[in-house]
This record gives structure tokens, C-alpha cells and sequence, in this order.
């Protein structure tokens, strides 16, 4: 498997590195319980918290070591969610997919948007050869 970082792009979509400048809008994401109720951690109460979760994002991508891409919804330009790969078996090259994504984008087709990109994305151009 291999590590790269690009913003992808799709029809209404951005797929992009985390900036402190999306910290108010995944703040509204994770402050959501309907949001995180199937997450692995509680939900934020404070902004604070959303911004420690973007530093640490923010981080690891410096250091190469997770693939958490920011879903920005094009046409308000507004960060929406989060995509990525973890729990990742760099022998076998798989991982699990996870995802989430702001309530009032529901319904849409957002995910499946971003999930299609991300997996094209991971699978051609990261090498990996299941997504989980």
C-alpha cells in the first residue's frame, strides 16, 4: 500500500486535508449525538474538542501515518464530515472503511458519493486491495 495525499473531486464533493478553518463546521458534525451514536468516541461539547480532533488529524497526515479526508459539500463550501481508512493490515494492503457525515446532509447522496471516490482512490492509486 501506498501513501498519497490529493484532494479528490467529485460531481457535488471535495475530499481534502483537514485546515483549522473547518473546525466550526465538523463541530456542528461531531456536537451531533444522531451523528456520533455509532461512533467510537462520545460527542463533542465543546469546540475545543473539535479542534484537538483536527489538530491530531492534521498531525498524522504530516507524519504519513492515517488517511482522514475532510467531505467539504461544493456548492456551500462547508466541511460535512470526514472519510477514511483505519485498521489498516499493511501486509495483507486492506482496511476498514469509516465514514460520517452532517445530519442535514443525509438523504442526498453524499456518502455513497464520497465512498465511491474514496474507494476508487484507495484501491488504484494506494494499492489497496481490500476495503473492508
Amino acid at each position: 500500500m501506498r501513501y498519497i495525499r490529493k484532494t479528490l473531486k467529485t460531481e457535488h464533493l471535495i475530499l481534502r486535508r483537514p485546515y483549522l478553518t473547518d473546525i466550526d463546521d465538523l463541530f456542528i458534525c461531531t456536537s451531533n449525538p444522531n451523528v456520533t451514536k455509532y461512533e467510537g468516541w462520545r460527542k463533542h461539547n465543546s469546540p475545543m474538542e473539535t479542534l484537538n480532533f483536527v489538530n491530531s488529524l492534521m498531525e498524522c497526515m504530516e507524519l504519513k501515518c492515517c488517511n482522514d479526508y475532510v467531505i467539504v459539500e461544493k456548492e456551500s463550501d462547508r466541511a460535512i464530515g470526514i472519510i477514511n481508512l483505519h485498521d489498516i493490515d499493511y501486509e495483507k494492503d486492506e482496511g476498514y472503511i469509516g465514514y460520517w457525515i452532517a445530519e442535514d446532509c443525509w438523504h442526498k447522496g453524499y456518502a455513497t458519493e464520497a465512498v465511491a471516490a474514496f474507494i476508487g482512490f484507495m484501491t488504484k492509486e494506494c494499492k489497496v486491495r481490500k476495503i473492508l
